[in-house]
């Protein structure tokens, strides 16, 4: 009796493991669809020539944002077809201490203006501080100066606006504009006269030659535009690359109050000799 007695416990006890290894894959069968794994939460989702892309919030346990950014499989990376594109998405509720209202990506298999600058194929990943209408107003061709203080040292003025985009404040001290070649930089977005987008720009060649993660940093103004800013500003931009997945991801973070002393490389730059090509004229037409 004894001897049946374990006999019949230990089933019981195998039978309530596998009650909870069930209940648990349909946990992860019925996980709402904008959870990755973790911590990880998406928001809306698209395509580039066929292939998956979407956007994404990380959050810690004590739901502080580490970084917020666009995942692209690596297809679309390798693969985002040969005609120009672009894309736009909404960050997860998540992601609003940004200010992010939209995300757009662009595909530019030709690279844009200046010539034998950024004419290389590359991505453009744009994170907009407006809303889409407010995008979509921005004519052509429209100038307007920005406040020095209100542009990191070593940046260009903002050149003529791209309609439904804004106009470029570009980073003098990279290396495409001091004899080398263009991979990745970070380009600033403006119209009339306030900020609108952060926008890290890197060639289709970079991200496919990634092992792992590469972060640089976002240098930052000399003063904060605060009926601008939102109550989180990027310090960083993150690209990276997730072998086991096949999977890019493109991210800002370190986010850091905008009442924050800038960094201060930005002001050591002051000092920097910078031998340029001014951003002249509208980048491209837009794509829609």
């Amino acid at each position: 009796e004894r001897d049946l007695e374990v006999l019949i416990v230990s089933e019981i006890v195998k039978s309530k493991a596998l009650q909870s290894i069930t209940a648990g894959l349909v946990l992860l069968v019925l996980m709402p669809a904008g959870v990755l794994r973790g911590a990880i939460i998406t928001g809306t989702t698209d395509t580039l020539n066929g292939h998956a892309v979407s956007v994404f919030a990380d959050v810690d346990s004590s739901n502080r944002l580490n970084n917020v950014g666009f995942l692209m499989s690596g297809a679309a990376v390798r693969d985002p077809g040969t005609p120009p594109a672009a894309l736009y998405f909404t960050l997860p509720s998540q992601g609003a201490g940004t200010g992010f209202q939209v995300l757009e990506l662009d595909w530019n298999p030709h690279g844009h203006e200046p010539p034998g600058v950024y004419d290389l194929p590359h991505f453009d990943f744009h994170f907009y501080y407006i809303s889409d209408s407010e995008r979509m107003a921005i004519p052509a061709n429209a100038t307007s100066a920005v406040a020095p203080q209100f542009l990191p040292a070593g940046y260009s003025q903002p050149g003529p606006t791209v309609p439904m985009m804004g106009g470029h404040a570009v980073d003098l001290t990279s290396a495409e504009f001091n004899g080398g070649i263009f991979s990745r930089t970070l380009v600033y977005g403006f119209h009339e006269g306030r900020e609108i987008f952060v926008e890290p720009m890197i060639t289709q060649a970079y991200l496919e030659g990634l092992s792992g993660a590469s972060t640089s940093l976002i240098r930052q103004p000399g003063q904060y535009d605060m009926s601008v800013l939102p109550s989180l500003v990027p310090t960083s931009y993150r690209a990276s690359y997730d072998l086991a997945n096949d999977q890019y991801s493109v991210s800002v973070s370190d986010f850091i109050q905008p009442t924050a002393v800038p960094e201060p490389a930005s002001l050591s730059l002051l000092v920097f000799p910078i031998t340029a090509v001014i951003w002249l004229g509208a980048r491209r037409s837009k794509v829609r």
